[in-house]
């Protein structure tokens, strides 16, 4: 069965991109960037990766504040 693939890529210092994933949920994704933006701060770029069923991918970026909301 194939299934959306959900992945974080962060840019440190805006110069080295790292992917991490892929993980099975959206959910558990943007834990692993909430946790990402704590360890690293706010000098790095945090977006993330889907790649759908068709191995068509969109990215994107999480505002301001993602990581405030409140870890399950």
């Amino acid at each position: 069965m194939l299934t959306t693939k959900h992945y974080v890529i962060m840019v440190f210092e805006d110069l080295h991109p790292v992917l991490y994933g892929d993980y099975a949920t959206s959910e558990m994704r943007d834990l692993k960037a909430k946790r990402l933006k704590k360890l690293h701060g706010d000098q790095h770029g945090i977006y993330f990766l889907n790649v759908d069923t068709k191995g068509l991918a969109s990215v994107g970026s999480y505002c301001g504040g993602f990581e405030e909301e409140k870890e399950d």
